[in-house]
C-alpha cells in the first residue's frame, strides 16, 4: 500500500512539473509613444512564431484601439467569441478563452479588444487586486498555449499595468527620436517597479528599433549609438525600416509576410523574432 502510494505521488509531482514547464511564455508589447510600430511588432512576432516557429500563439489586444483586428482582419475568422474582452473583465472569473477568434494561420488565435474596454479602468478602480484580472483570466490559456503576446495601450494605465502583471517578459518597440528614448525609459521603471513591489519574475527582454528612415543616415547613426549606450545590451541587433510594404499590408488585413515575403520589414521582423525567442530561450 505504501508503495503504491509513494509512486502515485511521484507521479503526480511528476505531472505537476510537466504541466508548469509547458505553461506558455507570456510576452507584453508595451510602449509609452505612439507611432513606433506596437502593434505592427505584435503582429508580427506573434505570426513569425506560429508559422516559422511553430509554436501556439495567442495575440491579446489590451488596446481599445482594436488596431490587432485592423491589421489582421482578412485571416480572422470573425465568428461570434462567447463574450468580448471587456467582459471577461467584470465578469467575476473571467477567461479569455471565451474571447478566443482562430485565424488562416495554423496556430495562431487572436482577443479582440473591444470599446468596452475603455470603461473597464473605471470598473476595475474600486476591485480588490485589480492589478491582476488579466493574469487570472489567462490561467487556462497558460496550459493550451506555447506564447501569448499581449499588445497595450501606448500609456501606463491600469490596462497596461494587467498586462505586465500577467506577463514574464516585456519588449519595447521604439523608433530613433529621443521622445522615443524617454518612453522606453518610462517603461523600463514600470516593469521595475512591478517585479519590486509585487515581487513579479517580470523583465524587459528586448528592445526593438523600428520605423527606421533610411535617408537621416547621419542622425541615426547618432541616435543609435545614443541608444546603445542607454539601454545597453536590451537593445535587440535588429533594426526594422520604415517600409510602405507595411502600410500596404494593414491596408488590406494581413501581415507583411504574406503581402511582399522580400521586402525588407518582412525579413527584418522575422529575424527580429528569432532574436527575441533565442533570448527568452535563454
Amino acid at each position: 500500500m505504501l508503495g503504491t502510494l509513494t509512486e502515485g505521488l511521484l507521479k503526480w509531482k511528476a505531472a505537476q512539473q510537466v504541466a508548469r514547464q509547458t505553461r506558455a511564455t507570456t510576452v507584453s508589447v508595451c510602449s509609452r509613444k505612439g507611432g513606433v510600430g506596437k502593434t505592427t511588432t505584435t503582429v508580427h512576432m506573434a505570426v513569425a512564431a506560429a508559422r516559422w516557429h511553430h509554436a501556439r500563439v495567442l495575440v491579446v489586444d489590451m488596446d481599445p484601439q482594436g488596431h490587432v483586428m485592423t491589421a489582421l482582419s482578412s485571416i480572422v475568422h470573425r465568428g461570434e467569441a462567447a463574450q468580448p474582452l471587456s467582459q471577461v473583465f467584470s465578469a467575476r472569473k473571467g477567461d479569455v478563452l471565451d474571447a478566443c477568434l482562430p485565424t488562416d494561420i495554423p496556430n495562431l488565435w487572436v482577443v479582440p479588444a473591444d470599446h468596452g474596454l475603455e470603461q473597464v479602468q473605471q470598473l476595475l478602480a474600486t476591485r480588490i487586486g485589480r492589478e491582476f484580472v488579466l493574469r487570472s483570466a489567462l490561467q487556462k490559456a497558460q496550459d493550451m498555449f506555447d506564447m501569448i503576446f499581449i499588445d497595450c495601450p501606448p500609456n501606463l494605465d491600469t490596462l497596461t499595468v494587467n498586462a505586465l502583471v500577467a506577463s514574464q517578459h516585456v519588449i519595447v518597440p521604439t523608433d530613433l527620436s529621443v521622445l522615443g528614448m524617454e518612453g522606453v525609459s518610462d517603461i523600463c521603471e514600470a516593469v521595475e517597479t512591478v517585479r519590486e513591489r509585487l515581487g513579479l519574475p517580470l523583465e524587459v527582454s528586448g528592445i526593438l528599433v523600428s520605423r527606421v528612415d533610411a535617408r537621416n543616415k547621419a542622425l541615426n547613426r547618432e541616435l543609435d549609438a545614443l541608444i546603445e549606450r542607454r539601454f545597453g545590451s536590451l537593445v535587440l541587433r535588429e533594426r526594422i525600416p520604415g517600409n510602405t510594404a507595411v502600410s500596404r499590408a494593414c491596408l488590406q488585413g494581413r501581415p507583411v509576410y504574406d503581402i511582399d515575403p522580400g521586402a525588407l520589414a518582412s525579413e527584418g521582423f522575422r529575424r527580429a523574432t528569432e532574436e527575441m525567442l533565442d533570448r527568452l530561450d535563454s
